[in-house]
């Protein structure tokens, strides 16, 4: 569950919780909030820690009007 969201400059902070311990996680974007699922772009894959939880930063693209992210569980 993505639970924290911060602008760290050309960059979106994303942070959250309960995922499992050690488990791959995807972040996903996209532009329109609608967008089926499978058109969302994988922008990072990383691991949750020790106690589920993760704390990423990923690129911003100024270009883009808006910005969506999705957390994904493989």
């Amino acid at each position: 569950m993505i639970n924290g969201v911060s602008q760290n400059g050309q960059s979106v902070g994303l942070s959250g919780t309960n995922g499992p311990v050690s488990g791959t996680y995807r972040i996903l974007t996209a532009t329109n909030l609608a967008a089926p699922a499978a058109s969302w772009l994988p922008v990072q894959t990383n691991v949750f820690g020790t106690n589920g939880e993760f704390n990423t930063n990923v690129p911003a693209n100024a270009t883009n009007p808006a910005a969506f992210f999705r957390l994904s569980v493989p």
